[in-house]
């Protein structure tokens, strides 16, 4: 969490993600560390890859996979707070030289063509213009690499009164997150891969998260600290004002989507995950051209 003492002003008008670091919150995601492991999994992440997190928070999953896999991880957000937050991690976990982190925006990465072996996001490009921003992530990554997100997603066929709520649950976030929040299906996902050039695409839903997976998550960050960001939260919503105004709705709407049954079977979690296709060479052998 940033050393960073806010007056209850300054924390009522924070946005809903800058609020959550300045609790401490580690991860911000709609499902387990199962999905994320899945996602590292197919991405194939090694001790020699060069790896890009978009829109990577307080740096707990990039943290998480360089200490695991030894791997050299770059990190951006858009977010000053969130970035000073996972330096402060990175640090207090003496990978200062492994993974480093920048702001930056995710539409207009501050890198080289080609530079990363793997590039991935957690539920960023579902606020972004997903064409845009999945053809800038293809641009850095280098031909041959592994380009994968994970993505909240609703089901293609809704009854019309649940896709009212969706809406609104929609229209709460977007104002919470200050970033318009839009519900997209499996297949519009799919294609959106396909025309940014994304090829050997995998795609695995998941629907419900286990309670167990909550347990691991804590189990992994810390009952204290846990507790410590419960009672944070707590405070903040009790004594101040702006906060219960800001977020209390917030968290409606997200318990609407996730909790609910009538709404919740129809929403998802989704990884998507394909390769950079590699460079073509031309080769002329006897008066042919051969592509490679």
């Amino acid at each position: 969490m940033s050393k960073q003492k806010l007056s209850r002003k300054e924390v009522s008008q924070l946005n809903y993600y800058d609020f959550r670091a300045y609790l401490g919150v580690p991860l911000f995601q709609f499902s387990g560390l199962r999905v994320a492991e899945d996602l590292i999994r197919r991405c194939g992440i090694h001790t020699e890859s060069k790896v890009l997190e978009v829109g990577c928070g307080t740096g707990f999953m990039a943290c998480r996979i360089s200490e695991e896999k030894k791997c050299r991880i770059v990190g951006i957000d858009i977010s000053d707070r969130m970035i000073e937050t996972a330096r402060e991690r990175a640090k207090k976990l003496s990978l200062e030289d492994k993974a480093t982190f920048r702001v930056a925006d995710a539409k207009k990465l501050p890198f080289e063509d080609n530079s990363f072996d793997v590039v991935f996001s957690q539920f960023v490009c579902v606020l972004l213009d997903k064409k845009r921003a999945l053809a800038e992530f293809m641009r850095v990554l280098k031909p041959g690499g592994y380009l994968g997100v994970i993505e909240i997603f609703k089901d293609t066929l809704i009854p019309y009164e649940v896709s009212q709520e969706i809406h609104e649950a929609e229209r709460i976030l977007s104002k919470a997150i200050e970033f318009e929040f839009h519900l997209s299906t499996p297949i519009q996902w799919k294609s959106w891969f396909t025309d940014a050039g994304v090829q050997k695409i995998q795609a695995a839903e998941h629907k419900r998260i286990a309670v167990w997976e909550t347990l691991k998550f804590i189990k992994i960050v810390g009952v204290t600290a846990t507790f410590k960001i419960i009672f944070r939260y707590l405070y903040h919503l009790f004594f101040n004002v702006g906060v219960r105004r800001r977020f209390l709705p917030t968290n409606r709407a997200k318990k609407n989507l996730l909790r609910r049954k009538n709404i919740s079977k129809y929403i998802g979690v989704m990884i998507c995950v394909g390769i950079k296709p590699a460079k073509k060479i031309l080769v002329v052998s006897r008066g042919r051209s051969i592509n490679l």
